[in-house]
């Protein structure tokens, strides 16, 4: 038949070889980057795969039939093809029919389910009727069945990350000051941009940023202090009414009362050149840094007393080793000197300030040990004293409106499982991010739906338990040399119990299922842990089938009789006769 001999042709075959090996590279390349889990749901677990392998086997099938009626001479290469069909049969079994998975167990656990890889949406009704859909691809529609509510899948993240975007939120939103800093320098090839917000969801610490030896701070500005000629200590009530300011380079030998606040100074002590030693302040030696600071107690009526240590050029550093429910009275205290502020421990910094009347503008420190200030505006390029680096803003915000997203994650291999589940109710469409085993709650007329992502799971007929866990290390290191599972097997259907240790190359087989030891984990709260690959091939024994008939075919092939010449010496025999 015409279809047979071009299915059996050379050229099919050719076709179909060269289609295989521009996949196994293209597969190969991409599983160097994106890993083996999204090559095989790209590539090897999919249908078209799945077609491509059935016109080999075709091919092989035709091309094997054409041959007939075989002679003498077809010996090797029947045999051969015969082999390369069982063992591609073998390996469409195991597409079809194998299951593998992953089963983790703390010393003391049982459990009789695999983590088989991938998820499903789990969709809960008011009534408490459960469904399940198996989530596969981008904009895919959820057939749930939910009055008056339409279900889909916008976008999937096989592992996710917090993104943090900003955007001018207008005036009707809060005060949330941001800048975006450009920084570069031909010296060191740098260009590098980052943000500081004054309040972010994500970082609390978004208005600053340490760079190497360098500080990136977001500061509220205030107005500028007199400048003092002699070290003052200001206190101030709540109100911000000062109520008692005195030069501390006096020596102070009486209570001093705070206004009429109730409340007085006593041991007041001055140290102009501040230095920690253990957990006690003291004034350091000849030559020790300017470091201006005053500690002193503020008692009340009761004799109850706060203890406050200020700083005059480190005025953020409230006090030394807080304690936590320490007394705290409701003053403040400003403690100024006429000392010159250094840069601290030798690092550099640029400060930005935003100001009440709308201003924004710079501080930063230069090698003298001064500042470089001015005013901010965007797009002007700022040559700092810093060898041969430059900055300028790109965007200056009042009222930032910090949002987050969820995105692929940098590092490909971290991350949770996310996807974005769209709710169309009344012809609104309501979007929420789901994470993995997250449960999100959602009110409609008919009453709350609740919805999660989970993993996908496979029974197994039978119970492991986890007894025993050891690990051996190589001599002097932390580093695992061996690992080994001491496990009891359970099936109740058939009164089996196997006691076995499971080694890294030594699995426990029961009813065709493979039980490998792949890994551990070692848990300070819950102990160790042994993870199990459990996997079930169908297709195994006629893989190893096909590939001992392919090696016999090409052995009968190379050294087998040589069937031309045979069949030559038998053809003359028969004219003799």
């Amino acid at each position: 038949m015409p279809l047979i001999r071009w299915l059996g042709s050379l050229s099919f075959t050719v076709v179909i070889c060269v289609l295989l090996i521009i996949l196994l590279i293209v597969s190969t390349m991409m599983e160097a980057k994106l890993g083996t889990d999204a090559v095989q749901k790209m590539f090897y677990q999919t249908r078209w795969f799945d077609l491509l392998l059935s016109l080999f086997w075709i091919n092989i099938f035709c091309s094997t039939a054409l041959r007939f009626p075989f002679q003498r001479g077809h010996i090797g290469f029947i045999i051969t093809h015969i082999g390369i069909l069982a063992l591609l049969m073998g390996a469409l079994m195991s597409r079809i029919g194998s299951i593998e998975g992953r089963m983790l167990l703390f010393e003391g656990e049982t459990s009789r389910s695999i983590s088989t890889g991938g998820y499903h949406l789990s969709v809960k009704g008011p009534a408490g009727a459960k469904q399940t859909f198996v989530l596969s691809k981008n904009d895919q529609r959820i057939p749930a069945d939910l009055k008056d509510v339409q279900l889909r899948i916008g976008t999937i993240i096989e592992h996710a990350a917090e993104e943090e975007a900003v955007a001018d939120g207008g005036t009707d939103h809060p005060l949330n000051h941001a800048v975006r800093v450009n920084l570069e320098s031909a010296a060191m090839g740098m260009r590098q941009n980052f943000r500081l917000i004054e309040h972010s969801p994500v970082n609390p610490d978004a208005d600053a940023m340490i760079m190497g030896p360098a500080h990136f701070l977001l500061k509220p500005g205030t107005p500028p202090a007199a400048k003092v000629e002699r070290p003052t200590l200001t206190i101030k009530e709540d109100q911000g009414r000062e109520a008692l300011t005195l030069a501390v380079d006096e020596p102070q030998t009486m209570p001093m009362f705070i206004g009429d606040t109730g409340l007085r100074i006593e041991n007041l002590l001055y140290y102009p050149q501040a230095a920690v030693a253990g957990r006690e302040l003291v004034n350091g030696p000849e030559g020790t840094p300017e470091n201006p600071a005053v500690a002193f107690d503020i008692v009340d009526a009761n004799g109850i007393r706060q203890h406050v240590i200020k700083f005059a050029l480190f005025p953020d550093f409230e006090s030394m080793h807080p304690k936590d429910g320490a007394v705290s009275f409701p003053v403040s205290a400003v403690f100024q000197s006429p000392a010159r502020r250094a840069s601290e421990g030798g690092m550099s910094a640029l400060t930005f300030y935003y100001w009440p009347d709308g201003r924004w503008t710079y501080e930063a420190t230069v090698k003298s040990g001064g500042t470089q200030s001015g005013d901010l505006k965007t797009g002007v390029k700022i040559p700092l004293d810093w060898a041969d680096m430059t900055f300028d803003v790109s965007e200056i915000l009042d009222h930032a409106a910090v949002t987050t997203n969820l995105v692929e994650s940098k590092d490909s291999k971290t991350g949770p499982f996310a996807a974005e589940l769209i709710v169309t109710d009344k012809g609104r469409d309501y979007s929420q991010w789901l994470t993995e085993s997250q449960n999100v709650r959602f009110t409609v007329d008919g009453g709350d739906y609740r919805f999660a992502i989970l993993p996908n799971t496979a029974d197994v007929p039978f119970a492991l338990t986890l007894n025993d866990f050891q690990k051996i290390d190589y001599p002097g290191t932390m580093a695992a040399a061996s690992y080994e599972s001491g496990v009891t097997l359970e099936d109740v259907d058939e009164d089996t119990t196997i006691k076995q240790v499971i080694r890294m190359n030594e699995p426990l087989d029961y009813k065709g299922y493979r039980i490998f030891q792949s890994s551990y984990i070692e848990d300070n709260g819950r102990g160790e842990a042994s993870i199990f690959t459990v996997a079930k091939n169908p297709g195994i024994p006629l893989i190893y089938l096909g590939s001992c008939i392919i090696f016999i075919g090409a052995a009968y092939q190379f050294y087998g009789p040589k069937n031309g010449v045979k069949n030559k010496k038998d053809n003359d025999d028969d004219k003799m006769v």
